[in-house]
């Protein structure tokens, strides 16, 4: 089976095409940040699962310097090994299973994400521990 890289844009237009065609009227999943592009998210799991762990895709709001639940996900970890239920990882949106969910691969060798701070102008992202990136 061939693997096919879309960026986000195109992803959102290619979901867009078959909603239409298939007059599927719920609403879009939003995958990335609110404003921009990029890919890499901070993503929590909330269920155990196989192949995919389930979770949500957490975005930091500096303004008030708390973490907010967006959408759900599925997870999965680049070399197979164990995620925690409950922790944060940094992942990076990797494409769409069967059923259109958006899927974020991490890698679990790094550091947890323990903590997102605004300090000044700087986004630090404090890790602790074993399991992230």
């Amino acid at each position: 089976m061939a693997a096919y890289g879309f960026s986000e844009d195109s992803a959102k237009r290619i979901a867009r095409v078959v909603k239409a065609v298939e007059g599927d009227t719920t609403t879009p999943t939003r995958i990335g940040p609110m404003l921009g592009g990029a890919t890499v998210s901070v993503v929590k799991v909330t269920a155990l699962g196989s192949p995919f762990y389930t979770g949500q895709r957490v975005d930091y709001h500096a303004s008030d310097n708390t973490m907010n639940d967006i959408n759900e996900v599925k997870i999965r970890e680049l070399n197979g090994s164990s995620l925690a239920v409950g922790i944060n990882y940094i992942g990076t949106f990797s494409g769409y299973t069967t059923e259109g969910e958006p899927v974020f691969i991490v890698n679990n060798s790094g550091g947890i994400v323990s903590n997102v701070q605004c300090v000044g102008s700087v986004l630090r992202v404090t890790y602790s521990g074993a399991g992230g990136v």
